[in-house]
């Protein structure tokens, strides 16, 4: 009886030292093979996308080349992905989509008793500021706004150089207001510095307008920004 030790060489099973023989044989053949091999130097793509797969995983989470851009328009970047989603994403057109960089708000008017700032004028006024250099497409504010009894506010972004702004966000009376903006700035990508002033006003009553430091001011992708700046609710 004989067996085949590889593809080609059928061997007899009885002899051990034939076996190993061929067994050796063969292991110099495909070392032969790898040292053969060139290693991958100058490599060139064309259009396509570059996948490192993971056999433990149903994702590839490496891929750089083409990816899925703003718009179903695909542009060429590089994109890390887990089981979880995207955790890092940037290409030419868009810019970065993940992850978002928080930025730096400071306090354009003097603190309250807390990490507030209070307004009463009844034009809008900046009562924080944040520089940055524009690596995503959109930028974001979430914050706290309280308003006094029978007085009601406004709050907005607005890009210092410009004059451009978001839509405004009406804080009533008596209450709290939890603004979040996601703003489509429009400035170029790479350019900068940017101030993107968070502004507030009182448009009604004899109150004060109290602006909590934001919690969130960052830079994001453009996927999830608005033209307007206001996320679309519900």
């Amino acid at each position: 009886m004989t067996v085949g030790v590889n593809d080609r060489y059928p061997v007899p099973e009885s002899d051990p030292i034939v076996r190993l023989s061929e067994r050796i044989r063969e292991l110099e053949r495909r070392v032969n093979e790898l040292s053969g091999a060139r290693p991958m130097q100058h490599t060139a793509l064309t259009e396509g996308t570059f996948r490192v797969r993971d056999p433990n995983t149903s994702v590839d989470p490496v891929r750089i080349g083409v990816i899925h851009g703003e718009g179903g328009v695909d542009h060429y970047g590089i994109m890390l992905v887990d089981e979880g989603g995207v955790r890092f994403e940037v290409s030419i057109q868009d810019g970065m989509q993940m992850p978002a960089l928080p930025l730096i708000s400071i306090p354009q008017k003097t603190l309250g008793a807390g990490p507030f700032v209070v307004t009463t004028s009844a034009t809008f006024e900046t009562v924080y500021r944040a520089t940055a250099t524009t690596t995503h497409k959109g930028v974001t504010f979430r914050g706290v706004v309280l308003t006094a009894a029978s007085t009601v506010g406004e709050v907005r972004l607005q890009h210092a150089g410009t004059g451009a702004t978001t839509g405004v966000i009406s804080c009533p009376a008596g209450g709290q207001t939890n603004p979040v903006f996601q703003w489509l700035h429009g400035q170029p990508l790479g350019t900068g510095p940017h101030a993107f002033d968070l502004q507030a006003r009182r448009v009604s009553g004899a109150g004060n307008v109290t602006v909590f430091w934001p919690d969130l001011a960052a830079m994001i992708g453009g996927r999830i920004a608005t033209s307007d700046g206001l996320p679309p609710f519900g």
